[in-house]
């Protein structure tokens, strides 16, 4: 299956999060990634997409 590693933008914010969710138990609420993606200029976040 091809893929596509891009970074993360504020559209991805929803569907990371209910990934997150499934994932953790202790899941990222949505607003820091929103924070993080917007603001932390030091971190950079990846998603990885099909094509």
């Amino acid at each position: 299956m091809p893929y596509l590693i891009r970074p993360m933008r504020l559209e991805d914010v929803d569907e990371v999060a209910l990934v997150d969710r499934e994932c953790y138990t202790t899941p990222w609420p949505v607003s820091a990634y929103r924070r993080e993606v917007r603001e932390n200029k030091l971190a950079r976040y990846v998603v990885v997409e099909s094509t």
